[in-house]
C-alpha cells in the first residue's frame, strides 16, 4: 500500500490508502452509553478506555464490528466474518485489523491489536485518550491542547510513500527508509505541510545512526527537518549529529543552507555508529520559536528569520550521516 499512512506522551516524553494527499489522519474512539469505571470487561465488539466502553474506528456508532483482531490482551471479540470484507482491502473481516479502514498491508507498527490508519498512537501500545482529541496518550506532542495527528509514516512499503519528495539515496525496506550519505552531501524525505501556519507543529521521528562521516566546515546530523522547501536549503533540523564548533556529538538544533548547515544551538549528545533515538521538533508559530528534543535533552533558539515557503513540507533528514529511519510523525496542536 502507498498513502499517508503505512506501516511518545508530550514532547518531553519525546517523545489510506491510508490517506489523500489534502486529508488528515484521524482515527478516534466513539464514546458508548455503557461505563467501566472499574476496568471490568466490556460487551463485545467493545474495549473500556478511560472509564468508558468505546470502540475504534469511524463508525460513529456503538455495538458495530470492533477494530481489535481478539489477539493475546485485546479484551475484544472480533464480530467480523470470514469472507466479508466490509472495507473492501481485500482482507477478511475475522483477519483484518482496521476493519471499517482500508488497509491491504495490514501495518501494524507496534504490534498491538490496530493496524497504523486506525491507530491512535502507532507506535506504542498506550491507546488510551484521555483528553478524547484522537490522539493516544502515549503520542501526545502537546499536554495542554487538541492535538491532531496529520501524518503516520512507517516505511511498511518497498516503494517511495505517497506525497513524499525524496532527495538523495534512499532505499526502502524491512519497515525502515535507510539513507547512504556522502560528506556534505544533505539527503531527505518530506511531505507537505498541511496545517495552518498559526498552528504548532510538531515532527518526531525514530532514527538510528548508520555511519558517522567527517565534516569539518557544517554540522552532521540526522533527524527531523521543518518548514523546509522543495529544494530542501531552508527550514530547520533537529538531530543527533557531530558538531562543528566543538567537534563532539551533540543533539543539534540547526538553521539550513545551500551550502552549509550552521548550529542553533545544541547540547551534548552521543551520535556514534549504531545509536538509536528519537527527536522530535516542534514550531511555535506565536514566536517562530524551535525547541528540539530527545529523551532527557532540550534545545531551543527563537531564529533570525526563516523563510516561510508557499509550499512548506516537513519530514526526515541527513546531512554527512547514513542512518536508517523506523517512522515518522507530523502533528498539529490547536
Amino acid at each position: 500500500m502507498v498513502g499517508y499512512i503505512h506501516g511518545m506522551g508530550a514532547a518531553t516524553t519525546v517523545l489510506a490508502i491510508a490517506l489523500a494527499l489534502t486529508g488528515c489522519y484521524a482515527p478516534g474512539y466513539v464514546d458508548c452509553e455503557v461505563t467501566c469505571p472499574g476496568g471490568e470487561s466490556c460487551p463485545d465488539g467493545l474495549r473500556c478506555v478511560a472509564g468508558l466502553c468505546r470502540i475504534g474506528g469511524n463508525t460513529g456508532q456503538c455495538g458495530g464490528p470492533s477494530t481489535g483482531d481478539g489477539g493475546p490482551g485485546d479484551g475484544v471479540m472480533i464480530d467480523g466474518s470470514p469472507g466479508v470484507d466490509t472495507d473492501g482491502d481485500g482482507v477478511s473481516d475475522d483477519i483484518d485489523n482496521c476493519l471499517m479502514m482500508m488497509n491491504p498491508n495490514q501495518a501494524n507498527e507496534d504490534n498491538d491489536s490496530l493496524g497504523d490508519i486506525c491507530d491512535p498512537c502507532p507506535v506504542s501500545a498506550n491507546n488510551v485518550d484521555t483528553d478524547g482529541d484522537s490522539v493516544g496518550d502515549g503520542c501526545e506532542p502537546i499536554a495542554s491542547g487538541t492535538d491532531k495527528l496529520l501524518l503516520f509514516e512507517g516505511f511498511h512499503d518497498p516503494v517511495t510513500p505517497a506525497g513524499a519528495l525524496v532527495l538523495g539515496n534512499w532505499t526502502f525496506s524491512g519497515g525502515k527508509a535507510r539513507n547512504v550519505s556522502g560528506v556534505g552531501v544533505a539527503s531527505s524525505i518530506t511531505f507537505p505541510v498541511t496545517s495552518p501556519s498559526n498552528r504548532r507543529e510538531t515532527i518526531v521521528a525514530r532514527v538510528t545512526v548508520d555511519a558517522q562521516l567527517s565534516s569539518p566546515s557544517d554540522p552532521t546530523g540526522a533527524g527531523v527537518v521543518s518548514r523546509t522547501d522543495t529544494v530542501g536549503d531552508i527550514g530547520v533540523q533537529c538531530g543527533i549529529g557531530r558538531d562543528a564548533v566543538t567537534g563532539t556529538d551533540h543533539l543539534l538544533l540547526v538553521r539550513l543552507a545551500a551550502a552549509a548547515d550552521s548550529r542553533m544551538t545544541s547540547n551534548a549528545s552521543n551520535a556514534s555508529a549504531g545509536t538509536s533515538t528519537i527527536v522530535s521538533i516542534t514550531r511555535n508559530p506565536m514566536n517562530n520559536a524551535f525547541a528540539c528534543n530527545q529523551p532527557g535533552s532540550t534545545v531551543a533558539q527563537i531564529p533570525s528569520p526563516i523563510p516561510n515557503p508557499a509550499s512548506p513540507r516537513a519530514g526526515i533528514r541527513t546531512r554527512s550521516m547514513s542512518a536508517s529511519f523506523d517512522w515518522v510523525m507530523i502533528f498539529e496542536t490547536q
